[in-house]
């Protein structure tokens, strides 16, 4: 939460106070004014719209697009299934800066998992998507008209490709789309899996719009391998282009060892033979090691829910040498989130800026302002053992040295996660960005109509019976509850 703040305003008043009193008449009997910092207002919106109120899914592993140029106009995704079971994939819109929310079935995918994520570009309101489907066939696709028909498909499909877990980022440069997407890709080099598949033009058509898979693992000799997990971010001004993965040094079981690195492209990820290299290590090779050998779980379970590689990274849109970076490690044989910051392009790093304990799916983005917030889902336990989820973003403009504390937007108890068969059940990532001066993001969390669950309010488009916390068909019958993804805004 942003800070309580008291500001001070003093007036010159001469003599009239003495030594040790003055600074108390300074304040009270002169006539300074203390003004308190108007706190964020939060909107919290389970994005199941009122036609699918009967759908008991498990709405896993959600992401989210906000139009920059129009931010009225929101895209998300989430494992939903095309509701009439046709042979196209699903996405929900709104049309209305996230109050209400509708179902287009315009992804051509058919079967589509829960590797979705999406982006609009800055300035031509396209719709950028990349996912997979259960045979692990790779598809990018765009929309300019918000999904209303079918996404073009034309930009990429590939079968059978050994992708894994494409996450997407999207901005409009010298009046080109650029599409990055980083991705695990398996049919790369032995050992150096990390890739970014990049257009640097994805409003045309082929050949110029078409994408290549760029390797950004240049380690030598080669690890066993990159984690599934890779993130690109594009600077404001759209010149360095950044993505971090984790690079495997062992696997043990369900512990494995491996370093963050991060690399840096200065052309706006079109440098040629020299793409991402401008970051490097202290042997000359490229890609920065920020973290080594720290060591992380991968498939445990955390609250019912399993665990990953969790990564982030975030930009300040004001200066692009600024990024913040979160990854999961385990400290005191606990699952924690930890943060930090480089002021020079990723040269150089601040220490530990940030730790949370028993937490996973972490998010970052910088507002204009200058905020950072920080979303995650963290497990925590009452004096009586028992567990819940919360999930919370924290703002702050100080690198948290201000005891700032979190925005609790969701809280449910982690048993109830245990009648879900099959993994993830809430996901593997959820997402944060920042518009403006506005923060939007989304996450999954059960759906069971409590209004206490939800600090700040709660907006359900689906039926329900508020009275008795209970979900309701479209005939007013009962349904059971489950995982829903929820959208939220936080405005400063």
């Amino acid at each position: 939460m942003k800070s309580i703040q008291s500001i001070y305003y003093r007036r010159a008043i001469g003599p009239c106070c003495h030594r040790v009193a003055s600074a108390f008449c300074t304040i009270l009997l002169c006539g300074a004014v203390r003004v308190n910092a108007v706190p964020p207002t939060v909107m919290v919106v389970d994005i199941i719209p009122e036609a699918l109120s009967g759908e008991t899914n498990t709405n896993s592993e959600p992401n989210l697009a906000v139009n920059p140029a129009n931010p009225s106009q929101i895209a998300a995704s989430a494992y939903l299934p095309e509701p009439m079971g046709g042979n196209k994939s699903s996405i929900l819109i709104s049309t209305n800066g996230g109050t209400t929310w509708s179902c287009r079935s315009t992804v051509p995918l058919a079967d589509m998992t829960c590797d979705v994520t999406l982006r609009f570009d800055g300035l031509f309101g396209m719709l950028y998507l990349t996912a997979l489907n259960d045979n692990w066939d790779f598809l990018i696709c765009r929309s300019d008209k918000l999904a209303k028909r079918r996404m073009d498909d034309s930009p990429f499909r590939q079968s059978q490709s050994g992708f894994d877990q494409p996450y997407i980022a999207a901005a409009t440069i010298n009046q080109r789309d650029r599409v990055f997407i980083g991705a695990n890709n398996w049919d790369g080099p032995p050992g150096r899996t990390a890739a970014v598949v990049r257009s640097l033009d994805g409003t045309a058509n082929s050949p110029n719009i078409d994408f290549t898979s760029v390797p950004i693992e240049f380690a030598a000799p080669p690890p066993p391998r990159d984690n599934a997990e890779i993130r690109p971010a594009i600077s404001a001004d759209g010149r360095k282009v950044y993505a971090v993965f984790n690079r495997l040094i062992s696997i043990n079981g369900d512990r494995r060892v491996g370093d963050v690195i991060l690399v840096r492209d200065d052309d706006g990820g079109n440098s040629g033979p020299a793409s991402f290299t401008a970051l490097k290590d202290a042997n000359g090779v490229a890609g920065f090691p920020v973290v080594k050998a720290r060591t992380f779980l991968f498939d445990p379970l955390l609250g019912g829910d399993r665990l990953g590689g969790d990564l982030a990274i975030a930009v300040d849109p004001r200066n692009a040498e600024t990024v913040y970076l979160v990854w999961g490690e385990i400290l005191d044989n606990q699952p924690a989130l930890r943060v930090i910051r480089s002021n020079n392009g990723g040269q150089q790093w601040s220490g530990i800026l940030h730790t949370i304990r028993n937490a996973k799916n972490p998010g970052l983005a910088i507002n204009n302002n200058g905020t950072l917030a920080f979303l995650y889902q963290q497990v925590v336990t009452n004096p009586g053992g028992k567990e819940s989820w919360l999930t919370q973003v924290e703002l702050t403009k100080d690198d948290f040295q201000s005891a700032n504390p979190p925005l609790t937007l969701s809280r449910f108890p982690a048993v109830e996660l245990d009648s879900i068969s099959g993994q993830p059940r809430l996901g593997d990532y959820l997402h944060l960005m920042a518009v403006g001066d506005a923060f939007y993001g989304i996450f999954s969390a059960s759906n069971v109509p409590d209004q206490s669950r939800f600090p700040y309010g709660v907006i359900f488009q689906r039926h329900k019976n508020l009275a008795t916390k209970k979900l309701l068909g479209q005939g007013g019958n009962e349904v059971s509850s489950s995982v829903d993804p929820f959208f939220f805004r936080v405005t400063e």
